[in-house]
């Protein structure tokens, strides 16, 4: 539960917590599916990756999908080029949030899908021996696959602004990577912040919460 006393954060996960390694991904892709995805996804695989980040297909039918650009390919690596656009994941950003905690409310609202989670998980725990991720840094988490919502959808910044029990949108803020989910928090009455994935995290949020909150 939020202290309703305090501001709220809310972070995007993908570039903003963690990097985001495209070139990576693509190169894994188009030596396991013969498909370039640099220019971006055919519309077939968009509407499947939108439905599997809104939890409406489960992993099986995603990685399906994707097996059908090489049916030659086994699972676990297609699995493995999905993955690879996990890069670094500085834990400097999480004593950042702990620092952080003290002032604001702490949220998560991250567009994700399942296989991100797990291996995001897993990596915590054997890299860094964290387990309990959720309730070391944040007060409440918000995965688009767990609760059948994606951004930029309206609805998904009015169902995070009642679910916290906030009545007053102007006390949060909300940093992402994407212009498009800026401008969306904002129309729901949340102030926003576009982070470009240049920049670290770490560098900038004394200068967002300035900026909104002065």
């Amino acid at each position: 539960m939020i202290d309703h006393s305090k501001k709220t954060l809310v972070f995007d996960f993908g570039n903003i917590l963690i990097n985001l390694d495209f070139k990576t991904c693509f190169a894994a892709f188009k030596k396991t599916l013969n498909q370039d995805f640099s220019q971006g996804l055919p519309d077939k695989t968009k509407e499947h990756l939108y439905r599997y980040d809104r939890g409406k297909i489960n992993t099986e039918a995603f990685l399906w999908h994707l097996q059908q650009y090489n049916p030659q390919a086994e699972i676990r690596e297609v699995i493995a080029a999905w993955n690879a656009l996990l890069g670094e994941l500085p834990l400097a950003r999480f004593t950042m949030i702990e620092g952080l905690r003290k002032e604001f409310n702490i949220v998560m609202l991250s567009n994700i899908n399942e296989l991100h989670i797990e291996k995001i998980h897993r990596d915590l725990k054997h890299n860094h021996g964290i387990e309990d991720f959720h309730a070391l840094y944040f007060d409440k988490v918000y995965y688009s696959c767990r609760i059948g919502m994606r951004k930029p959808d309206a609805e998904i910044y009015d169902f995070v602004t009642k679910d916290l029990g906030i009545t007053d949108c102007s006390t949060m803020l909300f940093i992402d990577d994407m212009e498009e989910n800026i401008i969306a928090c904002k129309e729901a009455g949340w102030k926003g912040q576009v982070h470009k994935p240049t920049d670290d995290i770490i560098n900038n949020i004394d200068g967002y919460i300035q900026t909104a909150f002065g």
